[in-house]
């Protein structure tokens, strides 16, 4: 996909995407994600959902992005080992990780440009080889931030 996909439910096992963009999205199942993919708004994920990116480069690019819950959903996960990003495209976004949501595995946790930060609601868990560095200008943790294995 180099694409953009707007105000939709996606399912199916993989996506494969070359800078593509999801603005209002959804992940209505278990996904895999390969490739750099920007971010517009809101990233929702359904009821026990795994969206698996990978060593992939997710951009969250509005000034304020959600990455949370859809309707009725209780927790869901985002499993990855690469870069997630604040603020791709102006300089001061902020994205808000929504409580029930977990953001798994190693890489890093950061911002592209100016004062961009993450709000974590949610639970960020460094659970695989490798360490989560968390370096964006502004963080700040009303969740919970654990690390398994002695990462």
């Amino acid at each position: 996909m180099s694409g953009t996909l707007i105000n939709g439910t996606i399912t199916g096992t993989t996506l494969t995407s070359s800078n593509g963009a999801l603005i209002d999205i959804t992940i209505g199942s278990n996904l895999t994600e390969s490739g750099t993919l920007w971010i517009g708004n809101n990233l929702l994920l359904a009821d026990g959902v795994n969206f698996n990116t990978g060593g992939s480069t997710l951009i969250f690019s509005a000034l304020a992005a959600n990455l949370g819950l859809s309707a009725g959903a209780t927790s869901a996960t985002l499993t990855h080992t690469g870069t997630l990003y604040s603020n791709g495209i102006n300089n001061s976004g902020v994205v808000t990780i929504g409580s029930g949501v977990t953001v798994q595995g190693s890489g890093a946790l950061g911002n592209n440009y100016g004062n961009g930060g993450w709000v974590n609601n949610g639970t960020i868990l460094n659970n695989t080889a490798g360490m989560l560095t968390i370096s964006p200008t502004n963080f700040t943790n009303n969740g919970a931030l654990n690390a398994t294995s002695g990462r």
